[in-house]
């Protein structure tokens, strides 16, 4: 920002200094020397005072183009060293099976991280081919779904029974982008029959 202040007042400057001496190529200043009367001395002092001038909007551009990609720079390293706060979006409950989830959010490294804990009745979950996690901004609108298939080759399931109850909690991660990261307010849990 300070870059961007001092190349915008060497730049007024150097306004001001060409408005009162001008710029001129060398042969223009033979004819008006010849033309105004200026003596030599003036015609010196003219032409020293354009060229610095000059040198007031290059070293002005100068700056401002320095200021440009410092900012540039700082507005990269913002993004990437944002640390993303974790998020506990609570407990959903779908309502035609009546299966409690329970979703964990956190992101790095452009992947979301998820932790989904499902509690229900064994009868209920047995007719589930898969669950789906729908994380939606805070106007409710959908910003993905992850699919959560329900086999017993799925790697990143693990389930408990006890009694008529089932318990499953599914940790696994999706490539994902920063920007809908910070977009999540809210979720559902969607269950899928056989």
């Amino acid at each position: 920002m300070i870059f961007s202040i001092i190349g915008l007042t060497l730049d007024l400057i150097g306004v001001v200094l060409l408005f009162k001496f001008g710029i001129l190529a060398d042969n223009l200043w033979e004819h008006i020397l010849m033309d105004s009367g200026m003596s030599e001395k003036d015609e010196k002092k003219h032409k020293i005072w354009s060229k610095i001038a000059i040198a007031f909007l290059i070293l002005g551009l100068t700056f401002q183009l320095i200021s440009s990609i410092l900012q540039h720079q700082d507005n990269k390293n913002n993004v990437q060293e944002t640390q993303f706060e974790n998020l506990n979006l609570g407990n959903d409950i779908n309502l035609t099976t009546g299966i409690l989830g329970n979703l964990k959010l956190k992101y790095e490294k452009n992947n979301i991280y998820y932790q989904l804990t499902i509690n229900g009745k064994s009868t209920s979950i047995d007719s589930i081919h898969n669950f789906a996690i729908e994380l939606v901004d805070k106007d409710g609108f959908k910003i993905t779904e992850i699919e959560i298939p329900i086999e017993d080759e799925n790697k990143d399931l693990t389930n408990f029974k006890k009694r008529d109850s089932i318990f499953i909690n599914i940790k696994s991660t999706k490539p994902f982008l920063a920007k809908n990261y910070l977009q999540i307010k809210k979720w559902e849990l969607l269950a899928r029959k056989k």
